[in-house]
C-alpha cells in the first residue's frame, strides 16, 4: 500500500481500476482458453471414435478376405480429411498394410515417425479400443483390434492386428486462442476508456479543494496558528477542512498554556539544581546507556575527580569489579523490572586508587509520557558507618561466637545477659535468669564464693578455678576469670564473668597420668610404671631379702598378628595378659613392654621358685586360646634375674632377664632360663660379630660358592646353588650356621640378600658368556620372603645382568613359606609368569600344607640334608625320604637330594628314583672361577662309572634280601 502513498488520488483511483478490471479480464480469458482446449479435445475424441467405427465397420469384411486395394482406398477416403495425421493398418507381423500416405505401405510400423511401439501387443491382448491424448497433448490417438484372413486350416481367424489413427488438435487449438485474444483486446478498450472517465471526473470535481485544504494545512504548520482553511459544503473534505481549523484553535491555546507551564519549570529546576548541587548526599544523572551526564560537588569530592573528568564516562568505571558485577547483575534487573532499586553497597574506586564503600540507590527517570529518560543515582559515603559497623559486630561476633560462656550481670551480680556458649554449657538462658543471682556468685551458697567476691572488689579482678551448676543440677569445674565495666560516672556499672569447662580437661589430665602408668591395650603397668615400682621395691628391700624380674617373649604371635589382622592379635595379648596375672597372682607386678613383650617381678622367692613359676607360666602360655572363632597356639619364652645375684639396680637386673629369654629364644623357644653370667659373655661376642658384618658388607668380605647338583637321568650338571660364604680378616671363615641367623635376627638379610641375588646373575651372565648354561639357585630368606619389594629386586637383578629369568631358581624354606602363605601366594604367581623356577628347600622339616602345595607354582622339591645323613643309621629316615619321592612324583615334581656324600646314600636315593642330588659326593662348594674349571674337566664317563660302583653293592644288598 505504501506505492500508492506516492501518487495523488486523481491518478491512483483510476490506476487501481484499471490494474484491477484488466486482472479480472486476464483471469476470464485464461479460463476460456482452458476450457476451449477441453471442448476441442472432447469433440476431437467423438470424431475420432466415429471415423474409428465407420473404418473398421467398412475394412472389416475386406480384411478377412484379403482385399487389401479395398481396405487402401476406405483408408483413403476416411484419412481425406486434413486433422488426420497418420492412419495405418498393421497385420499380425507388425507390417503396414494401408495408410493415409503410400510410402508407409509395406514398412515395418515401428519405422513409422510418432507411432507407439506398444500398439500391436495392446490390440493382440484387448479388444477394446483405446482413444487417449498424446504427451503434449498435441493429437489424439486412437488404438483398436482388427482381424485379418484366418491361415488355411483355420475356422476361425486368430490373426489379430491393428488400427492406429493419429488426429491433429494444434489447428483447431490456434484458432481458438486467436478468437479468445481478440475478444479481450475489446474488453480491454473498454476498460481503458471507463477509467480515463473516471480520472477526469475526480480532477474536476476534488482537485482544487484538496489543494486548498493542503495549503491551509502548510500555513499552520509553519506557525501560523491564526490561518483557516474555510471549506464549505458537507463531503467529506469540507468535514475535514472544520477539523483541521478547530485543531488550529486548540493548538493555539496550549502554546498559551505551554508558556506559562515554562515559566513555571525554569522557577522548579532552579529550585531542584540549588538542591542538587547542595545536597549531602553524591548524586549523579546517567543516560540511557548509562554515562554520566552530571554530578553534584559532593559526587565530585567522594571520587576526586573534575566534572570534565566524569561527563560521558560510563558510571560503572567509578567501580571496583565486584560492584560492577552488582551494577550489571541485581541493580540492573530491578531497574529494567521495577524502575528502581534497593540500596546496594557499592565501592567507588578514588582517584587515589582507594575502594571508598558507598550505599547507592538508583531510580530511571520518565518525560511525561512515561518513555525512560535515563536515571539518577544517590550515592551515600559509608566509611564512618562502616568503620562503627565493623567494630560493633567484632564485639558482637566476640560475644556470640566465643567458646567461653559470658555472664554479664549488675553490680549485685544479678544476671543481665548471658552468650551461647553460656546457654551451651549450662542449659540456662536469658530470659531464665534474668534478675537472678548464679549460686556460684551468690555469698550464702558455698563457702568458697565471699573470698572470690571480696577479691573482685578489692583488687578489680580475678581468675581461677571455680564451679558452675548447670539447670539440671549438676556441678561442673570451670576456668573463671571476673572484672567490673565501668559506666560513664566512672562508677561499676556491670561485671563480665567469663568462663569454660575444664571438665575435658580435667578427664584428660587424668587420662593422661594412667596412660602414663599403663598399657592402653591390657591395662596392665607400662615400663615406666614397672621400673618405679621396680626401683622402689627394691629400695624397700631390707637385707636378706629376696626378688625375681622375669622378660616374657610371645613367640610365633606375629604371624598370627600378620595374618588374622591386629583385632584378633589385640584379643590374643589381652588373654595372654590374663594368663600371667593368673598365674603370678595378685602381689606380683606385670607390665606390657612392647607388642608381645610382657615383664614380671615378685618378691619374696629364691632363684628356684622363681624358674619354676616362670616355666609354669610357660605351659599355661602355651595352652590354646580362643579368640573369636579361632583356636589360636602360642609359645612363649622367659627369662628370669634375681635380686641380689644378678643384679642390684632395675636398669641391671631387667637387662639380664631380657638377655635369658633371649638365649631361651635362640635355643629354640618355648621355655625358661634363669641368668646365667656366661650369657653376657656371649651376648657381647654376638654384638661384636654383628659389627663386624655390618663391615663386611661394606668391605665385600662376603663371596659366593657355588655347589654343582647332577642329574641322574642325563649324567650332566645343569645346575648349581650359590652359597654364602664370610671371610673374616682375624676370626677367618665364619660358619653360615653362626651369622645368617645373626643377620636374619639384625635384619641385615636384607641387604645381604640383595648382593647375593645381584652377584649370582651376575656370576651367571659371565658364565653364559662363554658357553657354561648353568641355572644358579639362591636361597631366600624368611625376612627376605616379607620384604614386599622381593619382587623388584629380583627383577631388578636380571635386568642388571641380562639373564634370562629361567636360568634362575629361588629355593625358599619350607617354613618361612607356611608361615604367611596367604600373603606369598601373589609374589609366587608373579615369579612364575616372569619365568623363575621356584623350588622348597629343606623339604619335610616344616609342616607343609599339601593342599597348598597343588596349587603353588613350585616345580621342584629338595630333600633336607638331615634325613640324607640319617639314612644309613635311623631306620625312620628312609620311609620319610620314600614318602617325600612319591609324594613330588604324584605332584609332577622333580627332588633334589642335599647333603649326599657316601656312595650307600647315593644308591639309595638313585634306587628310588631321585632325579637330582647334590653333596660332597659329587663335589663341594667352590668361588665361580674354580667350578669354571670344574666343569672343564668334568669326565661324564667317569661319572658314569662312579654311578654304577655306587648302585652295584644297594642292589647286591636287596637282591639278598
Amino acid at each position: 500500500m505504501n506505492v500508492f502513498h506516492r501518487f495523488s488520488l486523481r491518478l491512483t483511483l483510476p490506476l487501481t481500476l484499471l490494474v484491477m478490471l484488466t486482472g479480472t479480464l486476464a483471469l476470464t480469458v485464461g479460463l476460456n482458453l482452458y476450457q476451449g482446449k477441453a471442448r476441442i479435445e472432447q469433440q476431437a475424441v467423438e470424431r475420432v471414435t466415429q471415423k474409428l467405427d465407420q473404418l473398421h465397420g467398412l475394412i472389416a469384411d475386406s480384411l478377412l478376405t484379403d482385399d487389401l486395394p479395398a481396405v487402401q482406398h476406405m483408408v483413403s477416403m476416411v484419412s481425406a480429411d486434413s486433422d488426420v495425421l497418420a492412419l495405418l493398418v498393421v497385420d499380425p507381423r507388425g507390417v503396414v498394410r494401408a495408410a493415409n500416405r503410400f510410402e508407409w505401405v509395406g514398412m515395418a510400423y515401428l519405422q513409422v515417425p510418432g507411432v507407439d511401439p506398444a500398439m500391436l501387443p495392446y490390440v493382440r491382448q484387448s479388444d477394446v479400443s483405446r482413444i487417449v491424448s498424446s504427451a503434449d497433448q498435441q493429437m489424439i490417438v486412437a488404438e483398436t483390434r482388427l482381424v485379418f484372413a484366418p491361415d488355411p486350416g483355420e475356422l476361425r481367424s486368430s490373426q489379430m492386428g491393428g488400427l492406429l489413427l493419429q488426429h491433429d488438435l494444434r489447428r483447431a487449438k490456434a484458432q481458438a486462442a486467436r478468437d479468445s485474444m481478440v475478444s479481450a483486446l475489446a474488453d480491454w478498450l473498454a476498460i481503458a476508456a471507463i477509467s480515463f472517465a473516471i480520472y477526469a471526473l475526480f480532477h474536476l470535481s476534488f482537485g482544487r479543494r484538496i489543494q486548498r485544504l493542503i495549503g491551509g494545512i502548510a500555513r499552520m504548520r509553519d506557525g501560523n496558528l491564526t490561518s483557516r482553511v474555510g471549506l464549505t459544503g458537507r463531503d467529506e473534505l469540507a468535514q475535514v477542512a472544520h477539523a483541521v481549523d478547530d485543531m488550529a484553535d486548540q493548538l493555539a491555546t496550549h502554546q498559551r498554556e505551554l508558556a506559562t507551564q515554562q515559566a513555571e519549570i525554569t522557577e522548579s529546576s532552579a529550585r531542584y539544581r540549588a538542591l542538587f548541587e547542595s545536597n549531602l548526599d553524591g548524586i549523579v544523572l546517567l543516560d540511557d546507556v548509562g554515562d554520566v551526564i552530571d554530578a553534584n560537588p559532593t559526587f565530585r569530592r567522594l571520587v576526586g575527580v573534575s566534572q570534565d573528568s566524569l561527563l560521558g564516562q560510563p558510571f560503572h568505571i567509578r567501580l571496583d569489579t565486584d560492584s560492577q558485577a552488582d551494577w550489571q547483575g541485581q541493580m540492573r534487573e530491578q531497574l529494567e523490572a521495577r524502575g528502581y532499586t534497593d540500596e546496594f553497597e557499592l565501592h567507588l574506586l578514588t582517584a587515589s586508587g582507594e575502594r571508598l564503600p558507598v550505599a547507592t540507590k538508583c531510580m530511571r527517570l520518565a518525560d511525561s509520557q512515561g518513555v525512560h529518560r535515563g536515571g539518577w543515582c544517590l550515592v551515600r559515603d559509608l566509611s564512618e558507618r562502616k568503620q562503627a559497623a565493623v567494630e560493633q559486630r567484632l564485639a558482637a561476633a566476640v560475644y556470640d561466637s566465643s567458646s567461653e560462656a559470658i555472664l554479664v550481670t549488675d553490680p549485685d551480680f544479678r544476671v543481665c545477659m548471658v552468650n551461647p556458649a553460656f546457654v551451651q554449657q549450662t542449659g540456662w538462658d536469658t530470659l531464665s535468669l534474668a534478675g537472678q543471682v548464679l549460686p556460684a556468685l551468690d555469698r550464702q551458697t558455698d563457702p568458697r564464693n565471699p573470698a572470690l567476691l571480696t577479691a573482685l572488689q578489692r583488687e578489680g579482678r580475678w581468675q581461677g578455678e571455680h564451679w558452675m551448676t548447670r539447670r539440671n543440677g549438676e556441678s561442673f569445674p570451670v576456668w573463671l576469670s571476673c572484672a567490673p565495666a565501668l559506666g560513664d560516672d566512672g562508677q561499676i556499672s556491670h561485671y563480665i564473668a567469663l568462663f569454660s569447662d575444664i571438665s575435658e580437661r580435667i578427664a584428660t589430665e587424668q587420662r593422661m597420668r594412667y596412660l602414663a602408668e599403663h598399657d592402653e591395650l591390657t591395662g596392665l603397668a607400662n615400663r615406666f610404671a614397672f621400673m618405679q615400682r621396680l626401683e622402689s621395691q627394691l629400695d624397700s628391700c631390707l637385707p636378706g631379702g629376696r626378688l625375681a624380674v622375669m622378660f616374657v617373649d610371645l613367640d610365633r604371635f606375629k604371624p598370627i598378628n600378620d595374618m588374622m589382622g591386629h583385632k584378633v592379635g589385640d584379643d590374643l595379648l589381652r588373654r595372654v595378659a590374663e594368663r600371667i596375672t593368673e598365674v603370678m597372682g595378685d602381689l606380683a607386678v606385670v607390665a606390657r613392654q612392647s607388642a608381645d613383650e610382657f615383664m614380671v617381678f615378685t618378691a619374696d622367692v629364691s632363684a628356684d621358685e622363681a624358674e619354676q613359676l616362670a616355666q609354669m607360666m610357660v605351659g599355661m602360655l602355651t595352652q590354646p586360646y580362643r579368640v573369636g572363632p579361632y583356636d589360636l597356639s602360642i609359645a612363649a619364652s622367659v627369662g628370669v634375674s634375681c635380686y641380689p645375684e644378678h643384679g642390684l639396680s632395675a636398669s641391671l637386673l631387667l637387662k639380664h632377664a631380657e638377655l635369658a629369654m633371649t638365649q631361651a629364644k635362640r635355643t629354640g623357644g618355648s621355655r625358661a632360663l634363669c641368668y646365667d653370667p656366661n650369657m653376657q659373655q656371649g651376648e657381647e661376642e654376638r654384638h661384636a660379630l654383628e659389627q663386624d658384618l655390618r663391615k663386611a658388607i661394606e668391605r665385600g668380605d662376603l663371596l659366593l660358592e657355588y655347589q654343582p647338583q647332577l642329574n641322574l637321568n642325563t649324567q650332566q650338571v645343569s645346575a648349581v646353588e650359590a652359597l654364602l660364604r664370610w671371610r673374616h680378616p682375624t676370626l677367618g671363615w665364619i660358619s653360615p650356621v653362626k651369622f645368617i641367623p645373626l643377620a636374619e635376627e639384625t635384619g641385615l638379610i636384607q641387604p645381604i640378600g640383595q648382593w647375593v641375588l645381584q652377584e649370582a646373575c651376575r656370576q651367571m651372565a659371565d658364565w653364559h658368556s662363554r658357553g657354561l648354561l648353568l641355572t644358579v639357585a639362591v636361597n631366600l630368606s624368611a625376612l627376605q620372603l616379607r620384604h614386599t619389594g622381593l619382587f623388584n629386586d629380583v627383577y631388578q637383578a636380571l635386568a642388571q645382568s641380562g639373564v634370562e629369568s629361567s636360568y634362575l631358581e629361588l629355593e625358599l624354606t619350607e617354613s618361612a613359606l607356611m608361615e604367611n602363605i596367604d600373603a606369598m601366594l601373589d609374589t609366587l604367581r608373579e615369579f612364575d609368569e616372569l619365568g623363575v623356577q621356584l623350588s622348597i628347600d629343606d623339604f619335610g622339616t616344616g609342616y607343609s600344607s599339601l593342599s597348598y602345595l597343588r596349587h603353588l607354582p613350585i616345580g621342584e622339591l629338595k630333600i633336607d640334608r638331615s634325613f640324607v645323613k640319617d639314612l644309613e643309621t635311623d631306620p625312620h629316615a628312609a620311609p620319610i625320604v620314600e614318602a617325600i619321592l612319591a609324594m613330588a612324583q604324584s605332584l609332577g615334581l622333580s627332588v633334589v637330594a642335599e647333603g649326599v656324600e657316601t656312595d650307600a646314600q647315593f644308591a639309595f636315593l638313585a634306587a628310588k628314583g631321585c632325579a637330582y642330588v647334590q653333596g660332597w659326593w659329587l663335589a663341594k662348594s667352590m668361588p665361580g672361577a674354580e667350578l669354571e674349571r670344574w666343569m672343564g674337566e668334568y669326565d661324564i664317563s667317569a661319572v658314569t662309572e662312579r654311578i654304577t660302583q655306587a648302585r652295584q653293592p644297594r642292589q647286591l644288598a636287596a637282591t639278598a634280601v
